[in-house]
């Protein structure tokens, strides 16, 4: 009797220990694919300080022809 209620318990650990690797699987493949507002927040601000640079880069270069120029 508490051979088969041990082997029982053993039977759903084991299903259990399987289930929870299946859901620590997807759980890393949703953390994989889901978008990070960090790594977003990041990136939008390099975009922004990309376009600034770019922006004052042609500023200089217009100013520096205006002066030739004059």
């Amino acid at each position: 009797m508490c051979a088969t209620f041990f082997a029982k318990i053993e039977v759903s650990i084991t299903t259990n220990n399987a289930k929870v690797e299946k859901m620590e699987k997807e759980h890393d493949n949703f953390t994989a694919n889901f978008v990070n507002p960090a790594k977003e927040v990041d990136a939008k601000i390099f975009a922004m300080t990309q376009n600034i640079q770019s922006s004052e880069r042609m500023r200089e270069a217009q100013f520096a022809l205006v002066k030739d120029t004059i």
